[in-house]
């Protein structure tokens, strides 16, 4: 700031917000344009973007909480669908509800006799069938008798035995229909991982079933009829399907990583593996980047690198990060030729160029308060130039989104209460049975054909999942799901580089950046302490149609911080100027 020597009130502008929280320095000593504090603010290379409002994507809701993640991919006719993964099952998205996608499993009848169901012309205890605790039968699937009820698996006794976790409510006797819906990680559904483009499909593993699952949007089936191990993650690259983290035999190689040999997925030949058993972590992630296969450990991160060697395509090379790895499975993501992701002790960007810290600036509200690591998420807000970070500070419920706006290097956080994140090209599958004449005239307009239809594209917003229910991020809309956005972002303490030097603090002003469409009012605060106690200077109000407001207070001392609060409900704005008046008193006085 220079020195402050004029006697006279003095304008000091502070231009450009768009450093974003920085907590690793000193409050006094914070570039221009940092912050102590932002929150329900996006940092822009212009300035500090109010948050959009989080909308609610239809009236469907999924079966089995939590929502566990969402994928879009191509079908083969062209088409593009969303799904979306609970603890439990697949969903398809639809024009108006989430229609559950199962693999079914109902050969022969059933007779139930309390929790013990027999079975009649079943095979539930064989490898073709793969069914496990934690699957869900359905009794009176056709609903003839007194059902459909739909109840857990508790364990498998043989072909014709299977024990039930509660007791049905219905009488079923000899001959009664059924169906068992083969369950996605039943046991450990943060384990379930995917990966699209074998055959325009999309490929899960589960880490509870030897087999690697394939749905094309219609149909289910096991890519490899017998598979002899359990996989735990999945990527398709350079033409091979990779799997790693695995159980052969009932022994747990948490290092092994096994593949398929080029253009050919219907096996894993025997000599096809590699074990990198240099640290006693396990494999939470396989994901290439460019020419290079990554293998992420729990704390470890190795690179794959083409190789000449008969029989090993890429030879992998531990990189130096001490123990320093991957907190969680959906702790990465990938953007922009780089993977971001959350280690131990900081948040990474990986590239061509190496591995760079990036959350350094805001560490100690992030990862230290995070209770359940494997609960974080990493996902791209590209509508907003983000990389955003899900944290549960207690709990398993993400209750932060901090997000990283990779053209100005400026960190900030939303304020949510969510159970998962995704970034898709969100597509709903849409039949005629969602077009109704209402719904064709007023929800969808703009389309001449039916062809046209099909290829409406959804933009990449950011997705939630939330008890049950899909939720987006929405700049038409300025509150979440009807309740009030309450935006704050907190100045660094100024002395105007005389520290001794008591000042009155009398008038402050804020600029956005374009006029904004209604009336936004901020309440304003000072603190003379650092943030001990806050004293209320009232409200700065920015009149419609108008871009910049200011209020007028006196408060006297050595250095102050700034608090704006905003709870205005508006679209989405940029503030990107503040300007403060103060002048110099006189030598501070320690009573």
């Amino acid at each position: 700031m220079g020195d402050f020597a004029p006697v006279q009130p003095q304008n000091v502008p502070i231009l450009e917000l768009n450093k974003g929280i920085i907590l690793n320095k000193s409050p006094q000593r914070l570039d221009p344009g940092a912050l102590l504090d932002c929150s329900n603010y996006f940092v822009t290379p212009n300035g500090l973007k109010r948050r959009p409002g989080i909308v609610r994507y239809g009236s469907g809701s999924i079966d089995y909480q939590p929502m566990v993640d969402i994928a879009s991919f191509y079908e083969a006719d062209g088409s593009q669908s969303t799904i979306l993964v609970d603890s439990k099952f697949i969903y398809v998205a639809t024009g108006s509800a989430f229609i559950g996608a199962y693999w079914v499993y109902d050969t022969g009848t059933i007779s139930a006799t309390g929790a013990a169901v027999t079975g009649s012309s079943t095979s539930w205890n064989t490898a073709a069938s793969k069914i496990l605790a934690g699957d869900v039968m359905i009794l009176d699937a056709d609903g003839s008798g007194d059902g459909p009820e739909e109840i857990e698996i508790s364990a498998i006794g043989s072909d014709t035995a299977i024990t039930l976790v509660s007791v049905p409510t219905g009488t079923y006797g000899a001959g009664t229909d059924y169906e068992i819906r083969r369950a996605f990680g039943s046991s450990k559904p943060e384990l379930v991982d995917y990966t699209y483009g074998v055959d325009h499909k999309l490929l899960f593993v589960d880490s509870n079933r030897a087999s690697i699952t394939s749905y094309d949007g219609t149909d289910y089936e096991d890519l490899i009829a017998s598979l002899d191990f359990i996989p735990s993650c999945i990527t398709y690259f350079s033409d091979r399907i990779w799997v790693a983290r695995l159980i052969e035999s009932s022994v747990d190689y948490r290092q092994r990583i096994r593949w398929t040999n080029a253009g050919s997925f219907t096996e894993f030949p025997a000599a096809n593996y590699i074990d990198l058993p240099y640290i006693h972590g396990k494999i939470q992630r396989l994901l290439g980047m460019g020419n290079l296969l990554i293998a992420y450990f729990e704390d470890a991160i190795f690179l794959g690198r083409p190789s000449n060697y008969v029989g090993l395509p890429y030879a992998f090379d531990r990189m130096d990060t001490g123990t320093l790895g991957l907190v969680g499975m959906k702790a990465l993501t990938s953007w922009l030729d780089s993977h971001f992701f959350v280690a131990q002790d900081d948040i990474y960007m990986l590239s061509n160029e190496g591995l760079k810290r990036i959350g350094t600036p805001i560490i100690s509200r992030t990862i230290k308060e995070c209770s359940n690591l494997w609960k974080i998420y990493a996902v791209v807000d590209a509508e907003n130039d983000r990389i955003c970070f899900g944290f549960p500070k207690s709990g398993e419920n993400i209750t932060e989104i901090w997000s990283w706006n990779y053209k100005s290097n400026g960190w900030s956080y939303d304020t949510v209460i969510c159970d998962s994140l995704a970034s898709v090209p969100f597509v709903p599958k849409i039949t005629w049975g969602d077009m109704t004449t209402e719904t064709w005239t007023t929800g969808i307009t703009g389309y001449t054909s039916w062809d046209s239809l099909l290829n409406i594209v959804v933009n990449r917003s950011l997705y939630l999942g939330n008890a049950g229910e899909l939720l987006y991020y929405s700049s038409a809309n300025s509150q979440d799901t009807g309740v009030t956005i309450s935006g704050t972002f907190i100045t660094p303490d100024f002395d105007l580089g005389a520290p001794d030097i008591d000042k009155s603090w009398n008038r402050v002003s804020l600029k956005t950046e374009e006029v904004v469409p209604s009336t936004v009012t901020f309440a304003v605060s000072g603190s003379l302490d650092r943030g001990n106690t806050w004293t209320s200077f009232g409200n700065l109000v920015v009149h419609a149609d108008t871009d910049e407001g200011k209020i007028d207070f006196m408060i006297t001392g050595s250095l102050c911080r700034f608090r704006f609060v905003s709870v205005t409900n508006v679209v989405p704005y940029v503030v990107n100027e503040l300007v403060f008046r103060a002048r110099p008193r006189g030598l501070e006085v320690t009573q």
